[in-house]
């Protein structure tokens, strides 16, 4: 599944009684059909589609930031990041792991602050780890979560990679119980990890098969996957005078998942995107 989510915004240095206009420039055919807009309470005229797009007209509410419309998109032009998850177990306590990354020149100059998190079913516990990024550092937090962190990724040319293996200790063996006891690890990874914003119901699998993904966060700073695009010069103010326009993009996410299909040792898993 592919979505993309976001609004615009609106900051303004000071509360008047002025209409502003701002127009989203045009998109291609096939994208605008995949555009769902929705204003809020701040709009009064609407949306009125012309020649260099879909123009929103406003007036500025009693603060000084506001939202003025959410979007989403079912489909992305161009996926920042590519990868293939794969892993194999070794004997009965070491597991392989094998990572490959891509980011996408068009978007690795504005992509930072990089993190993976790959986690164990229950019952299992890291007690050694035999990874080695080719780039980065990874850390084990409580026995259970990997966590590959890539500060730079903007420097980085080429794959990113892990290879190597962990040692596990699976002595904790379920008990008849095993069911209640699964709910509630799962339960307490899910409010434990960046995974809570997603608003999870039990039975989604992100929810119910934890140790089956790869949880990717990120941010890209001056670029939004959208390509939805403000025109500074595109905004208007009535009474008219003259304005100083700032437009910034930033995208954040922790819901980006490049999935496991299979426990193979090779093998080239396609990515998907939730």
């Amino acid at each position: 599944m592919q979505q993309i989510e976001g609004k615009i915004k609106c900051k303004v240095d000071s509360i008047s009684d002025e209409e502003i206009s701002v127009t989203i420039a045009n998109l291609d055919e096939e994208r605008t059909k995949n555009l769902a807009l929705t204003t809020h309470g701040v709009i009064e005229k609407g949306l009125i589609p012309n020649q260099v797009g879909t123009k929103i007209t406003f007036s500025i509410p009693d603060q000084k930031e506001f939202d003025i419309c959410h979007y989403t998109f079912d489909s992305i032009p161009i996926l920042p990041i590519k990868g293939t998850y794969c892993r194999k177990q070794l004997s009965e306590t070491q597991i392989g792991l094998g990572v490959e990354l891509t980011i996408n020149e068009k978007y690795r100059s504005c992509i930072k602050d990089l993190k993976f998190q790959m986690r164990l079913g229950p019952f299992k516990e890291i007690v050694a780890n035999h990874l080695t990024p080719s780039d980065g550092k990874i850390e084990i937090h409580q026995s259970k979560l990997i966590i590959w962190t890539i500060p730079k990724p903007q420097d980085i040319k080429g794959q990113m990679t892990i290879k190597g293996s962990i040692s596990i200790d699976s002595s904790q063996s379920p008990p008849k119980e095993e069911k209640v006891l699964m709910k509630d690890y799962i339960k307490e990874l899910y409010e434990s990890s960046n995974i809570n914003q997603h608003k999870l119901e039990e039975n989604d699998l992100l929810f119910s098969l934890p140790d089956r993904y790869i949880e990717v966060g990120f941010e890209m700073v001056d670029s939004v996957l959208s390509d939805i695009n403000l025109n500074p010069n595109q905004v208007v103010i009535y009474p008219t005078r003259k304005l100083d326009i700032k437009v910034q993009k930033h995208t954040r996410t922790w819901r980006y998942f490049i999935f496991l299909e299979d426990d193979t040792e090779f093998a080239d898993f396609s990515n998907e995107l939730y």
